[in-house]
């Protein structure tokens, strides 16, 4: 009776493991033009005071689909973004890779499981995050307390700056 007690909270904490890292993982697909674009370049990024961390990066598969591991996942700890590069639009079949590409998804603290990175994720991150936006990338020391919700307080000589430009 013992040793079916340890088998079953055996089971019980791997099946835990694998739940977390199933939690932990982002799947999702590119689009552009409401089609796949397949091979490009995925990268997830987290922004920082001085310049972003690249985390992990992978391609789209032939359906735009990618997945970002929960290896990679376990280092962030707050907002997130998703830069999608190049690849070859489906919507266009046969006119090859597109350098010129570049879609954006900032991911909240919770982070979803499933993303979509397209026109309108690129478009709504933009707008809710312009003040953070550098050439490359996002970057501030209260970005997290500000996308998660908790209160900060706003530069707004910065936010109006940006809003400038």
């Amino acid at each position: 009776m013992r040793r079916v007690g340890g088998i079953v909270g055996l089971a019980c904490v791997a099946s835990a493991l694998v739940a977390d890292v199933a939690r932990g993982q982002i799947v999702g697909q590119v689009l552009g033009a409401g089609a796949p674009i397949a091979g490009s370049t995925v990268t997830l990024w987290v922004p920082s005071d001085t310049a972003p961390r690249r985390i992990a990066e992978t391609k789209s598969d032939a359906d735009g689909h990618f997945a970002l591991t929960a290896e990679a996942l376990r280092e962030v700890h707050g907002v997130s973004y998703i830069i999608a590069k190049g690849g070859e639009p489906k919507a266009r079949a046969g006119s090859g890779d597109n350098p010129a590409i570049a879609l954006l998804a900032v991911l909240p603290v919770d982070r979803p499981t499933n993303v979509v990175v397209n026109e309108f994720s690129t478009v709504a991150s933009v707008w809710t995050n312009l003040q953070f936006l550098t050439g490359d990338g996002m970057n501030g020391r209260d970005i997290s307390h500000r996308r998660s919700g908790r209160r900060a307080h706003p530069d707004r000589r910065r936010t109006s700056a940006a809003l400038r430009r």
